[in-house]
């Protein structure tokens, strides 16, 4: 592998002696120990990349300028494209990313036709790390993009890229996918084999934190683990009609409807929900079917707080919460839901209780030891045991009255995107 570092096709990227020292250090950097310092230079130093300054071909590349790429390789030599250019190393592959990620003009985002060209024609090499360790399919995630990169991100998983590669920092792109909160990233990673349990230079692995990413991501990560686990689908897996043999999922114009009974499977219309009985009938109950767990619940809260607030202090991606996300304790009316249940952290100080919304938050209330005496460490032991870390778990409920929430235990639900 040759690189043109010539100043010519520096890309107006300079790479000082101390970035040059810590990129030749051996092993993953710790984050205080040049870790941080590296990633701030690397970022610094990005934001001056000047495409006019690449040589021709890689050029067009970055500007997704196709039939010019064409044209290029058609009438000259053919590239040796495991080449890197500027100071920082940038592959081919990388460029054509980077470029898909930031250029506007539409005439020329012809960047993931080129990625299949140059992969199908001329066996295009995707797993050339450039300085900072990162390869093509990590910069799918390594900055806001202005594009959905999940059809450049398929692409290269499917062409073989290294789905475990891990950077400089030892973060393998399960780890940035997870972060920018790329829920359908992080879903098509774990189903090309992504690891979640490769730790980065300081002892972190994307199991170890990967609740604190939000809940579509746990709900897609629970869901893979249980698959590698060779375990059945949790009920409520996916926003999906129960029947096997339909693919229809719920969307603006398609609601799903919840089975009468259990209130747990759910069908696109009565012919699915047909089709499904003779399997359903073995695990459909109703509420008083089923083993359960009579709870006292408590208003007596202050506002509930979004888990948003606490992915910003993360540097997590996360969307603008709607208000009703801060919403305070509040009964409405007899209803069945799907309720979350959030257990206290194992060591925290503060006086037992356990938090309990549902998806809209039309019921928010607490469930608190001292009135729950006999429920509460039932419930506590079964969501540490089961639940994602053991801080929360999902499932079917019925507020019978105000004072009087019965939870149905005998299923925890998959992980859900609240």
């Amino acid at each position: 592998m040759s690189s043109v570092n010539a100043s010519k096709y520096d890309g107006g990227l300079q790479v000082s002696p101390r970035f040059a020292e810590l990129a030749k250090k051996p092993g993953y950097l710790r984050c205080w120990s040049g870790g941080q310092e590296m990633r701030t230079m690397y970022s610094e130093q990005f934001q001056k990349f000047e495409v006019n300054r690449l040589p021709t071909l890689a050029m067009w590349c970055v500007l997704g300028a196709l039939d010019q790429v064409k044209d290029t390789i058609e009438n000259g030599p053919t590239p040796n494209f495991s080449e890197t250019f500027t100071p920082f190393k940038l592959s081919y592959a990388t460029l054509i990313i980077y470029g898909a990620e930031r250029v506007t003009d539409p005439s020329r985002q012809k960047h993931h036709e080129m990625l299949k060209y140059l992969i199908s024609r001329f066996n295009l090499p995707l797993d050339i790390p450039d300085i900072g360790g990162l390869t093509a399919l990590q910069h799918c995630f390594s900055t806001e993009s202005r594009v959905n990169v999940i059809p450049f991100v398929r692409t290269l998983l499917e062409s073989g890229a290294d789905v475990n590669h891990q950077n400089r920092y030892g973060e393998v792109t399960l780890f940035s996918a997870m972060t920018r909160g790329n829920v359908a990233g992080t879903e098509l990673l774990m189903e090309f084999g992504a690891q979640v349990d490769i730790k980065e230079a300081d002892g972190i692995s994307p199991i170890s934190i990967y609740t604190k990413f939000g809940p579509a991501i746990v709900a897609v990560t629970d869901k893979w683990m249980r698959k590698r686990r060779g375990e059945e689908e949790a009920p409520r897996t996916g926003k999906k009609c129960d029947w096997p043999g339909c693919s229809t999922t719920s969307s603006e114009s398609v609601k799903l409807k919840n089975c009468a009974r259990c209130q747990i499977a759910r069908y696109c219309g009565a012919e699915c929900q047909k089709k499904h009985w003779s399997t359903h009938k073995k695990t459909c109950k109703a509420l008083s079917e089923s083993k359960v767990l009579t709870f006292v619940p408590n208003y007596d809260m202050a506002n509930l707080i979004p888990r948003e607030a606490g992915r910003v202090r993360l540097g997590v991606r996360h969307d603008v919460p709607p208000d009703y996300h801060f919403s305070s304790s509040h009964f409405t009316s007899p209803n069945s839901l799907i309720i979350k249940i959030q257990v206290p952290l194992p060591d925290s100080e503060l006086d037992s209780h356990m938090l309990v919304y549902d998806r809209k938050r039309s019921f928010v209330c607490a469930l608190w030891k001292k009135d729950n005496t006999v429920s509460y460490p039932i419930m506590e032991e079964l969501i540490r045991e089961k639940g994602p870390q053991g801080l929360k778990g999902y499932f079917r409920a019925e507020v019978v009255e105000k004072y009087k929430l019965v939870v149905r235990v005998d299923e925890m639900l998959a992980s859900q995107p609240f």
